[in-house]
């Protein structure tokens, strides 16, 4: 019998919403190798969300980007970033945090077509960039991903303001909520195992809370709960928000928690399922993107 790809906390999820059968149908898609036809789509691919653990175990999620080729799989275990084709970003806390610890959850996404793939594994130091050593590799449905069209050439936006960060949250944040349609959400099994995710819905679907923290829908998805699944075993998380029009980035490292009563928020913006989940920021980075982003 082939072993499930689910650990225990997706699992967990999975039995509590009776979702077993629908996770069992997806579980063949998660391999720890990359096919030879979406090699060929990630080397067209400029841009990649990644998850790291710093020093103290937070969960740090970042965006890479980089000459389309510097993601390259020339063979199916094995993802290479090339750091000589990505454009640097030498502040960002990744690299540092790769060099600690060799987990890291990549999130390929192309906005304009709708395409997304996933790749978690353990990463190494070989010249000119890192290798990825697959441990879990899989392709996600378009749902909840926002239009974005491509952008026009020489149309994009590379912000001049300075790299800013501090402990909790940024005093902005309540205006980047209320215009920002998607984010990325990094997580960890506990076992320091990390997982990339992609989160859409309407402008405005995150909700900022009187104290401070963030008040995140859970819509109905592939059965799978793997940043839920993480959630149940370990609370760190890590958030990025990106805004192409004015070319910056948004990081956030902190605690996310499972809600389960109805009572949290109103079913309507789950499209019906009534979950939410809490996230409550311990600090934050906001820099200008590397170079602009391919979509807007």
């Amino acid at each position: 019998m082939t072993p499930s790809p689910y650990h225990a906390g997706e699992r967990q999820l999975q039995q509590r919403l009776g979702e077993v059968p629908v996770a069992d149908r997806h579980a063949p898609a998660i391999r720890p190798t990359i096919p030879a036809s979406v090699a060929a789509q990630l080397r067209q691919q400029p841009l990649v969300i990644a998850s790291s653990l710093d020093a103290t175990g937070r969960v740090w999620t970042s965006a890479v980007q980089g000459t389309p080729g510097f993601a390259r799989s020339s063979h199916p275990t094995q993802l290479a970033l090339d750091l000589a084709l990505a454009v640097p970003a030498r502040e960002d806390v990744l690299w540092a945090n790769l060099a600690r610890h060799p987990a890291v959850s990549l999130l390929f996404i192309d906005f304009p077509t709708k395409w997304r793939f996933r790749v978690n594994g353990r990463a190494r130091a070989t010249a000119p960039g890192w290798v990825v050593d697959i441990d879990q590799a899989f392709l996600n449905c378009p749902k909840y991903l926002a239009d974005h069209l491509a952008a026009l050439p020489g149309a994009g936006v590379v912000s001049v303001a300075p790299r800013t960060a501090g402990p909790g949250a940024p005093p902005d944040l309540a205006a980047w909520l209320r215009r920002a349609d998607s984010f990325f959400v990094g997580s960890s099994d506990g076992a320091q195992a990390l997982d990339t995710a992609y989160r859409g819905g309407p402008a405005g679907f995150v909700q900022f809370e009187a104290a401070g923290s963030l008040l995140v829908p859970d819509y109905a998805g592939n059965s799978m709960y793997n940043s839920l699944g993480n959630f149940a075993l370990c609370d760190a998380a890590g958030l990025l928000f990106l805004d192409p029009t004015a070319g910056r980035a948004l990081q956030l490292t902190g605690r996310a928690e499972l809600l389960w009563s109805e009572s949290t928020g109103p079913v309507a913006p789950t499209g019906g399922p009534g979950r939410h989940w809490r996230f409550t920021p311990e600090a934050w980075v906001e820099a200008p993107l590397p170079a602009a982003l391919p979509f807007c």
